[in-house]
C-alpha cells in the first residue's frame, strides 16, 4: 500500500482543485453583429362628412358638426379647416351667393377636442368636432333657396399624434 503524507496529499489537493478551476474557465465569449431593416408605412387621407346641426334662415347662422374618419393606424390631430366650396342642386339657388362661409375656427376646448384616434382592427377611427357658428345665410337670400340642400367641399389637415 502506498504511504501518503501530508505533502503529496497537499499535491493531489492541489491537482484537483486546478483541474476544476481549469473547467470553470472553458467558457467562451461569444460576440455578433448584424442588422436589420423596418419599412416606414404611408399615411391614408382622412375622410370627412358633416352636417348643418340647424337649418339656415336669411341672416342666420348654423353650426357644421363634421366627422373625421381616420383609416390610418395612428391617431391623428385635426390642425387645420378649410372650407372650400359650397353647391346645391336646388334650380334658382345660387350657394355661393346665399350662404357664406362664416367661421372656420376649430374648437380650442377641451385639449383632445381634435384627436382623431387610430383605425383599431377594421373600424376606422373617429372624432366628431362641431364648428360653431360656420355657416350664415345672407340677409336678403332668393326665395329658391327655400328647402334647398347645400353640399359644402371640406379640407382639413392634421398631424400624426402618436405618443
Amino acid at each position: 500500500m502506498p504511504k501518503y503524507t501530508k505533502r503529496s496529499v497537499a499535491l493531489i489537493t492541489a491537482g484537483v482543485v486546478a483541474v476544476s478551476g481549469g473547467a470553470a474557465w472553458a467558457a467562451w465569449t461569444i460576440l455578433g453583429d448584424g442588422s436589420a431593416t423596418a419599412t416606414a408605412g404611408t399615411a391614408a387621407e382622412l375622410d370627412i362628412t358633416g352636417t348643418s346641426i340647424t337649418a339656415l334662415v336669411p341672416g342666420g347662422t348654423s353650426d357644421v358638426t363634421l366627422t373625421v374618419s381616420n383609416p390610418n393606424t395612428f391617431p391623428v390631430k385635426v390642425t387645420s379647416l378649410e372650407f372650400v366650396s359650397i353647391t346645391t342642386t336646388k334650380s334658382g339657388c345660387d350657394a355661393a351667393a346665399n350662404v357664406e362661409f362664416a367661421s372656420e375656427a376649430l374648437p380650442t376646448s377641451p385639449a383632445t377636442a381634435l384627436d382623431v384616434p387610430a383605425k383599431t382592427g377594421t373600424t376606422n377611427g373617429s372624432k366628431e368636432i362641431t364648428v360653431a357658428g360656420a355657416l350664415r345665410m345672407v340677409s336678403d337670400a332668393d326665395d329658391d333657396c327655400q328647402g334647398a340642400s347645400f353640399t359644402i367641399v371640406t379640407e382639413v389637415d392634421g398631424l400624426s399624434n402618436a405618443a
